[in-house]
C-alpha cells in the first residue's frame, strides 16, 4: 500500500511507494495525480524482475520512476500528454534519476519501437464515460476517459502490446469492477495467459464528478460493483491487476 507523507506545497507531495520514497512534482491542470491504481501497480511489479520495461501514459512518472528505483536498468514511458513528459522528466530529477529513463510524447498504438520489452505496463483511461460528458480539459478526457464501458483502451492496449514483448515478457493491466471488466478478461484469455496478481478494494473520486455523469454510473451501485463510503461518500470498487503473457 502507499502512504503519502509529507505535503510540501500545493504542487509537491512525497509518497512512500513500497520500499522507496519518491517525491513528486504535479499540476492538476494538466496531468492527473498519481492514483490508488497507479500504487496498486507498482505493488503488483515490486518483487518482479525485468531488464526493460514499458510504461504507456506516464502521468506524473510514477510508475516509471518506481520500476527505475526497482531495479529496472532500462525503462521507458510514452504519453500522448506533452505536459505529462514534461512533467515525468522533471519528477525523475527530482527523484536523482538520470540514467536509464527515457520519457517520449508519442501515441503508443501508432509509435515504431526499435526493441521489445521485458514489461509492458499501464494505468490506462478506464472510466465509463458518456459521449456527452463534459471535460475540463483535452488533458482530463486523455487521462480518464475509457469510452462507455470503460475498456477500450485496455483492449487496444494489449492489442499493440502482444508483438512488443521480449520472450520472457508479460503485459500487466488492471481491471476495475465498475466497468465491464468480465468483456475485457474474456477478450484477454483469448490470446493471452493471464493472471490475477493482485486484488483490493479502491477508492476513486465519484463525490467530485459532474451530475450528467453521476446517473451514467448509478447503476453500478445498484449491481452491487459499486459501493458508497459511509465515512466519506467516496465511491469504492475492487480492482484486479492481471498479468497477461502471450500464449
Amino acid at each position: 500500500m502507499y502512504h503519502p507523507v509529507l505535503d510540501i506545497t500545493d504542487r509537491e507531495l512525497d509518497y512512500e511507494v513500497g520500499a522507496h520514497s519518491i517525491a513528486l512534482e504535479f499540476d492538476d491542470d494538466r496531468v492527473m495525480r498519481p492514483t490508488e491504481t497507479s500504487f496498486a501497480l507498482c505493488d503488483a511489479i515490486s518483487n518482479r524482475v525485468y531488464e526493460t520495461a514499458l510504461d504507456i501514459g506516464v502521468g506524473t512518472g510514477i510508475i516509471s520512476i518506481f520500476a527505475a528505483m526497482n531495479g529496472v536498468p532500462r525503462v521507458f514511458g510514452i504519453d500522448k500528454n506533452k505536459y505529462a513528459v514534461s512533467l515525468a522528466q522533471t519528477n525523475a530529477k527530482r527523484n536523482a534519476i538520470s540514467h536509464g529513463i527515457e520519457f517520449m510524447c508519442g501515441d503508443f498504438l501508432r509509435h515504431d519501437f526499435p526493441d521489445k520489452f521485458d514489461l509492458i505496463i499501464s494505468n490506462p483511461p478506464f472510466l465509463p464515460t458518456p459521449e456527452t460528458l463534459y471535460f475540463r480539459s483535452d488533458q482530463l478526457k486523455l487521462a480518464t476517459d475509457g469510452g462507455p464501458d470503460g475498456v477500450k483502451d485496455i483492449i487496444s492496449f494489449a492489442d499493440r502490446s502482444y508483438d512488443l514483448l521480449s520472450d520472457k515478457g508479460e503485459l500487466i493491466l488492471p481491471l476495475a469492477r465498475f466497468t465491464d471488466w468480465r468483456r475485457a478478461r474474456h477478450y484477454l484469455e483469448s490470446a493471452w495467459k493471464v493472471e490475477t496478481i493482485l486484488e483490493r478494494p479502491i477508492r476513486f473520486w465519484a463525490p467530485d464528478f459532474s451530475e450528467q455523469f453521476l446517473p451514467h454510473l448509478s447503476h453500478l451501485i445498484e449491481e452491487g460493483r459499486v459501493e458508497v463510503s459511509k465515512n466519506d461518500g467516496q465511491w469504492v470498487t475492487i480492482l484486479e491487476i492481471v498479468s497477461c503473457t502471450p500464449r
